[in-house]
Formats: C-alpha cells, sequence, structure tokens
C-alpha cells in the first residue's frame, strides 16, 4: 500500500471513531509499516512515528523507544525498508508459442461457433499410396460427432471419398487462428439440408482441438547464420531410404524459406524433373547445428530453375495426425515465430 492510499485510510478511520487528526495511531496500533530488522530485533513504525522493538528470541520484549512524532500527524517522508529490495514486476514478454491445444470446454465452444457460421473446412485422409484432400463446410454438432459436408460431384470428374473407418484430418479457420484435428470417419449419408440433397460425412467429435496461429502460415525468409536443411525421398515419410541409390534417390538442399504450410529449399540434381506435380515425398528437416529433426510428408506443389539449381516448393500434407504430426508442426511453428522475430528485429 503506498503513503497516500494509507494517509487517507488512517483519515477514514479517524472520522469514523471520531478522533483528533493524527490519533489514529494511538487507536489503532495495528496499522504498522515495516522499517527494517536488525540483529533478531523487528520494528514497526505508526504514523505517530512510535517505534516497538522485540526481541525475537524466547518471544521476550526487551524494551520501547519512542521517536519524536511528525507534527501535522502524517507518515514520516522517506520510510525505507532495510535489506529489501523492490522491483517493478515485469513486463510480459512476447509469446512466441504459436500452437496450442484446447481442452473439451474451449474445444465444444470453438466447434460450435463454426457450427453458427458454417465455416469452410478442409478434410485430408490417405488413399492408398497419397493423401487426398476435399473442400467442406462445418454444418452440425451432436454429443458424439460432427457433421461435415462433401463436396459434390462434377460431371466427369472423380472425386475421392473417405471411408468408414478412415482417420479424417480436419482444419478450418477462424477469427486469428486455424484449429485442426483428426478423429475416425462414423457413417457416411445423403441428406436433406435446408433444401438441398447432399453427402455428409459424420466424424467422431473430438476431445481437444489444436489450434494454430494464422500468422505461422506467413512464409519467412531463413536468416542469415542459420541453417536448415531438408531431404525428401519419394513416398511418405515412413518410406525413408537406408541409402540412397539410382533406384530409390534422396535429394537434399538447404531452405530458403518456410511456413507451417511449406517451404521451399534449393536443390541441385535431377530432382525436378523426377518429380510431378502433387508428388507425395517423405521429408526430413534438421533445424541448426543442434540438429533438431522432425519427419513429415509433403506434395511438391512447384518448381523455379536457376541456372543448375533448382528452387522446388513443397507443402506440408497430414499435420494433425497423431503425437508425431502434432511434435513436427509444433517445432516448425516455433521456428517460424523465431525467424519472424528476428526479422523483426532486423527491420528496426
Amino acid at each position: 500500500m503506498g503513503r497516500g492510499a494509507l494517509r487517507l485510510l488512517l483519515r477514514r478511520r479517524e472520522r469514523q471513531q471520531g478522533l483528533r487528526p493524527g490519533a489514529a495511531g494511538e487507536a489503532d496500533p495495528h496499522l504498522l509499516v515495516a522499517s527494517g530488522h536488525s540483529r533478531g530485533r523487528y520494528r514497526a513504525e505508526t504514523s505517530q512515528g512510535r517505534t516497538d522493538a522485540f526481541r525475537t528470541r524466547n518471544g521476550r520484549r526487551s524494551g520501547r523507544r519512542r521517536r519524536r512524532s511528525s507534527p501535522t500527524g502524517k507518515l514520516p517522508k522517506g520510510i525505507k525498508v532495510r535489506g529489501l529490495r523492490f522491483r517493478a514486476p515485469p513486463r510480459a514478454c512476447k509469446d512466441l508459442t504459436m500452437l496450442r491445444t484446447l481442452d473439451n470446454r474451449q474445444t465444444r465452444e470453438t466447434l460450435r461457433q463454426a457450427v453458427d457460421r458454417h465455416v469452410p473446412a478442409t478434410l485430408t485422409f490417405r488413399q492408398e499410396n497419397h493423401w487426398a484432400t476435399l473442400h467442406s463446410r462445418v454444418l452440425a454438432m451432436t454429443e458424439a460427432c460432427v457433421l461435415l459436408e462433401l463436396p459434390a460431384p462434377e460431371a466427369g470428374v472423380v472425386l475421392p471419398r473417405p471411408r468408414v473407418g478412415d482417420d479424417l484430418g480436419v482444419s478450418f479457420k477462424l477469427k486469428h487462428y486455424k484449429h485442426m484435428f483428426a478423429s475416425p470417419v462414423r457413417s457416411i449419408e445423403q441428406m436433406n439440408y435446408e433444401g438441398v440433397q447432399i453427402e455428409a460425412v459424420y466424424a467422431a467429435c473430438p476431445g481437444s482441438l489444436q489450434r494454430l496461429q494464422r500468422r505461422a502460415y506467413n512464409r519467412v525468409t531463413v536468416p542469415e547464420g542459420r541453417i536448415v536443411r531438408a531431404a525428401f525421398w519419394l513416398g511418405s515419410k515412413e518410406d525413408e531410404p537406408s541409402g540412397t541409390s539410382p533406384e530409390n534417390p534422396v535429394w537434399s538442399g538447404r531452405i530458403v524459406d518456410l511456413s507451417a504450410g511449406g517451404f521451399q529449399a534449393r536443390i541441385e540434381g535431377d530432382a525436378a524433373a523426377a518429380l510431378e506435380e502433387g508428388a507425395l515425398v517423405g521429408v526430413r528437416l534438421a533445424f541448426g547445428p543442434a540438429r533438431e529433426t522432425v519427419y513429415v510428408d509433403a506434395q511438391f506443389r512447384h518448381v523455379q530453375i536457376e541456372g543448375e539449381i533448382a528452387v522446388m516448393g513443397f507443402q506440408f500434407v497430414g499435420l494433425a495426425y497423431g503425437p508425431e504430426g502434432r511434435h513436427a508442426i509444433d517445432l516448425i511453428a516455433a521456428k517460424v515465430a523465431e525467424f519472424q522475430s528476428l526479422a523483426g528485429q532486423e527491420a528496426s
């Protein structure tokens, strides 16, 4: 409590008890201000300036000494506490944690908001040796399931469809965050929704959501002095060859820029000629000299040839699946936040 606040409290008690100004210290000796300690003795000052000294050993009182009180009845100026240091509370530092796990209550509240807005969603699932992606909407939610719309088939186009029992990855954007979860498909049904015949999938209601800040998807250049390398091969992350060979090649290069959605890397060799757009590759990302490593699946998206170097772009897929995928997106998002912070410091 500050001096001004304590002074107001004393005056208020004086008025309530009908005391003369400055007598509150006599009427209420419990309003004390610590003034320090010395060799087992503790002192306390009242607003009248009295000091009572007590010996801590055996609980015996050693004596009482009076000091001249302030003529105005106010607190003496310059009250100090010896042996203590007062520090201002530390300023809140910038939170670089981009990925958080929502509990069951937060998850259900977030899903209710998504249902109210019918937010667009992306569905991801495995089909044989590749990942399939569909655009959807969050339509409804029950205690056990989330209802998701499947896109209508187009003329001459065969769209992939999940099957009952498949693990379905679901992601959607809400406010400043992207939310992700994976749950099994319970059923797929034809239904009439708001007067329109649609096909919908019932996915088990998740117990938790992964909430990722959307700025994690802003691509950031790897700062100078930081090394991030990528090695990739045909197939999924589980198909890493034990060694490179013409039959099972492994390409590698230095990452140019990174986000939670994918990366670009400078690659030497014939990787650009060996991959078609949309090809699935397994990727090993290694960060810095400590070699923090994660394995992810990605799809090849584009290439730009610069002399003998190919700058190749990849998109991450399946990061919502299992603890390994969540660990990967957590580390990638943390590195993106770190690089964005360094870029902001250099700009300032």
